[in-house]
């Protein structure tokens, strides 16, 4: 099957209801062997603690920093998170991102056997007749797993006092609260990177990705186990075009919520405003908000990717000290427990 007729394919499978979308009979959530109509079942909350136990293994920097990101897919926040990176310490940061929990999951479906039941029987004629499915198209199928761990990641995150990155595209002010919230109330400085493009940007940039990992997903051999071989997610241009209004293709509605939250919450310091200026190209950056104790704003609009020198002084003077924080329990608080310690397992995902 040609790479147009797949492309096609899809667009079929993940409209609502499709085999493979997030709406389907093929969920996650849909095995009455997981859920019930009371939640998760024991086996499940199993085998999801055990990827959120394996993904919080690694203890992360204590100093309250968190970076959220807003804005489409496509539109470049990897770029622009890695771009800010390149200032701090990328590994300072615990990156929180449901696209790498979907790939957990999917991974562990693999492994376990349970991944033919969430195949359906269309899809699985397809690929015996020679379609070629990767395994991150399947990802709307453990959409919302993906974001309960996400969120539980955040929790225990915040509860150790740790730095992170929220990778999200931030689309509404309910969500930007229940994102921002708990970290003013933990005592984080938060920076949001707002990314930037048109809608049409960011349907073909979105594509463009899909249409790059399937083609090196489909040079890998038979039964490679590299990143490559997962291929690329795809995203329904319907869903990219609903992040916009309707009478207004050039910036999204994650920009609006982004300037609101910096507006709204003192937690909120730093609001970093990149935009795509060439399709093909990384973001750039356009302006930069940045709160001072005094309650100023600075507002600033560099020519280049550069910050100007006065910014970077303020940077200097705010930021965190790398290399001077210590990793004490916060004053007040008690060691965050590991997930499920002395409770029943299928209470950790269902609170």
């Amino acid at each position: 099957m040609s790479q147009a007729n797949h492309e096609d394919l899809l667009l079929r499978l993940t409209s609502p209801g499709g085999d493979l979308s997030t709406t389907g009979r093929y969920t996650t959530l849909q095995r009455s062997d997981w859920y019930d109509s009371h939640g998760i079942l024991e086996p499940r909350a199993n085998t999801l603690t055990t990827i959120l136990d394996e993904f919080m293994a690694n203890q992360g920097i204590v100093s309250r920093r968190a970076i959220i990101t807003a804005g489409p897919p496509g539109a470049g926040k990897s770029s622009a998170t890695t771009s800010v990176l390149s200032r701090r310490d990328s590994k300072d940061y615990r990156w929180i991102d449901p696209d790498r929990f979907k790939d957990l999951l999917l991974q562990k479906a693999l492994s376990d056997g349970s991944f033919p039941s969430l195949v359906s029987r269309e899809v699985a004629s397809l690929q015996y007749a020679g379609s070629r499915f990767h395994l991150r198209e399947f990802g709307s199928l453990v959409h919302s797993e993906s974001c309960t761990l996400s969120h539980k990641a955040a929790a225990l995150t915040r509860a150790r006092a740790e730095n992170l990155i929220y990778d999200t595209t931030l689309p509404t002010r309910v969500g930007a609260s229940h994102a921002i919230k708990p970290l003013q109330k933990a005592g984080y400085r938060v920076t949001i990177i707002s990314v930037e493009c048109t809608r049409d940007e960011a349907i073909e940039r979105t594509r463009d990705r899909w249409r790059a990992g399937r083609a090196a997903a489909l040079r890998e051999p038979s039964g490679s186990t590299s990143n490559r071989a997962l291929g690329a997610r795809f995203v329904p241009p319907d869903y990219i075009a609903s992040l916009y209004p309707s009478d207004r293709p050039d910036r999204s509605h994650s920009a609006d919520v982004a300037r609101w939250a910096f507006d709204h919450y003192p937690a909120v310091t730093e609001l970093q405003c990149y935009r795509v200026r060439d399709g093909e190209k990384a973001p750039e950056l356009e302006r930069v908000l940045h709160k001072i104790p005094d309650g100023r704003v600075i507002d600033t609009r560099p020519s280049g990717d550069e910050l100007p020198e006065h910014v970077r002084e303020l940077r200097r003077a705010f930021g965190p000290q790398r290399g001077t924080v210590q990793r004490p329990t916060p004053t007040g608080t008690t060691p965050a427990r590991p997930p499920g310690a002395n409770r029943r397992r299928p209470n950790q995902l269902e609170r």
